[in-house]
């Protein structure tokens, strides 16, 4: 893995093909960054600061399973308001 911020980070994903963005990635103390994920399960991490880096592809199943539970979550409980307010039956 290249050292972040610089060329080498964006050299290990030419080539790769781009699956998705992950809108809410949180590291460390950087709290609002945005994903793109590549093919490899890899992802280019876009600080709010101006940095970046790769994230392996352990890194980026963790957040999605964490998201996908919190979406999961929160469909959920909008069921329940739904259902509370007649909206559904």
């Amino acid at each position: 893995m290249s050292a972040s911020n610089t060329i080498a980070c964006i050299r290990e994903l030419v080539g790769e093909g781009l699956i998705g963005v992950i809108p809410e990635w949180s590291s460390g103390d950087i709290t609002s960054c945005k994903a793109l994920v590549f093919t490899s399960g890899r992802a280019l991490i876009l600080g709010d600061n101006g940095s970046y880096w790769v994230a392996p592809a352990e890194d980026v199943q963790l957040v999605v399973r964490k998201l996908r539970e919190s979406y999961e979550h929160g469909v959920g409980e909008l069921a329940q308001l739904l259902e509370l307010s007649g909206a559904i039956r």
